[in-house]
Parts: structure tokens; C-alpha cells; sequence
């Protein structure tokens, strides 16, 4: 899906294109209502809805353009 310009700030990354994935430790799973039906989390970190991201988003924009 083609971001929108105001998207700009938002990096997608493939864990596996990374030189040792073990180490980008994951702090929440978000789009948890699109998960495939089969997929069961196993751990107890912070589980978010995409319509629960309204709220999130703006905070996550806000470090990474500012630094914030």
C-alpha cells in the first residue's frame, strides 16, 4: 500500500533483512486484528488494533520527526 506524503516519517523493515534479527527485540504487536486466524501470539507484550493506533500514531510521528 503507497503511503500518503504526510507518511513520510514511517519506516517499514523486514526483520529478516537484518545482520542479526535476534536483537531487534519486539515492545508490542499492532494490526493484531489483521492477523492471520491460524497465527497465535505467544508472549505478553502489548497487543493493538489498528483502530487503536488513532491515538499512537501522532506520539510515534512526533519522536521521529523531533526527536522527541
Amino acid at each position: 500500500m503507497p503511503f500518503e506524503t504526510d507518511d513520510e516519517w514511517l519506516i517499514n523493515l523486514d526483520i529478516c533483512s537484518l545482520d542479526e534479527p535476534d536483537k531487534a527485540k519486539p515492545n508490542m504487536h499492532i494490526y493484531i486484528d489483521s492477523k492471520l486466524p491460524w497465527y497465535e501470539i505467544a508472549d505478553d507484550l502489548p497487543r493493538l488494533r489498528a483502530d487503536e493506533l488513532d491515538d499512537l500514531l501522532p506520539v510515534w510521528k512526533k519522536e521521529r520527526v523531533e526527536g522527541g
